[in-house]
């Protein structure tokens, strides 16, 4: 499917479904053409002794990318998470400031190493209020 949109000054979000084509047309009238091609995430380390099984105090570190071909040059995105050390800013490519949420796939990878989120908060922890996530758990 080709998507069309005109660059602005406020981030757009666009979905990453794999084939689409999407064409950016630029304040000077330059069109720029982005295809994603695969996305996916991966454990980079953990502390956990035993996978899907929750343990205190341990800690993750997982890289969501995105491969995609921008004006036909090769492009990787990866964000990471769980490193307090690093932000993941936006990349200038083409005259296009690009970037990469990765919420899905690093949700996906959290599931699969550290299992579903518990129902129940555990004996002798406050009550979490309820609130909106960009990555609520499944």
């Amino acid at each position: 499917m080709i998507i069309k949109k005109t660059v602005r000054d406020t981030p757009a979000p666009v979905e990453r479904d794999r084939g689409d084509d999407r064409r950016f047309r630029l304040a000077s009238g330059a069109v720029r053409r982005i295809v994603p091609k695969r996305r996916g995430s991966a454990l980079q380390s953990t502390i956990l002794t035993e996978m899907r099984k929750p343990q205190r105090g341990a800690g993750t570190i997982a890289r969501g990318y995105c491969r995609l071909r921008n004006d036909g040059v090769a492009v990787l995105l990866s964000r990471w998470i769980g490193n307090p050390l690093r932000f993941n800013p936006s990349w200038e490519l083409f005259d296009l400031r690009l970037w990469f949420d990765g919420a899905q796939e690093l949700c996906e990878c959290l599931l699969e190493t550290h299992g579903p989120c518990p129902d129940a908060v555990p004996r002798g922890m406050p009550p979490r209020r309820r609130q909106r996530s960009a990555a609520p758990c499944p």
